[in-house]
């Protein structure tokens, strides 16, 4: 179920100007100059899996600028949590594969944390995974699915620096202002 907080994030930060803020505070400014920011679309977020439908936060392409051949758009998911839980890597995991199943194309995670400090929660899958012996870990760890998404941990941006000059700047103001309770 969507909070508001989850509904203002994709308000925000679903295209426009906005969206490219999105990139330069999860990949620095010079990655904007790998893309056509011309070609920035905002996908849909649905998937259906087994008769129930789940929505990631927001699902944008890109173009990559590059010679030749019109390249393929690059997928960027991101998925906005105010706190960390068990199931969240497998979670973004599942979001990532609906949608490289669903366009063919490489879809790159991003998790957008909200909640009050530092994030403390796990990143990915096998980080994620409590109590693997670390012999069976290093035997078979590789052959066993792992997956990593970028994090983007909005309380510990620093508004007064640069990331003061981007156009959302006000509403990530607010956001850090506006942090969601705690569910009881």
């Amino acid at each position: 179920m969507a909070t508001p907080h989850d509904r203002l994030f994709r308000a925000v930060f679903r295209g426009g100007p906005c969206a490219t803020d999105l990139f330069e505070l999860t990949f620095g400014g010079e990655s904007l100059g790998d893309f056509d920011t011309d070609s920035l679309k905002f996908e849909d977020t649905s998937f259906v899996d087994k008769g129930s439908e789940s929505r990631s936060d927001i699902l944008l392409s890109m173009r990559p600028r590059a010679a030749g051949s019109p390249p393929l758009p690059i997928l960027f998911l991101f998925e906005h949590k105010s706190r960390p839980g068990p199931g969240l890597p497998a979670q973004v995991f599942r979001y990532q594969c609906h949608a490289f199943l669903r366009w063919g194309r490489p879809v790159v995670a991003v998790l957008v944390h909200q909640g009050p400090g530092r994030w403390r929660g796990p990143l990915g899958l096998q980080e994620s995974w409590k109590g693997l012996d670390p012999g069976l870990r290093k035997r078979y760890g590789r052959h066993i699915p792992d997956f990593s998404c970028k994090l983007v941990d909005l309380p510990t941006i620093d508004l007064d620096g640069p990331a003061g000059g981007l156009t959302s700047s006000p509403i990530l103001h607010i956001m850090r202002k506006a942090r969601p309770t705690s569910r009881r």
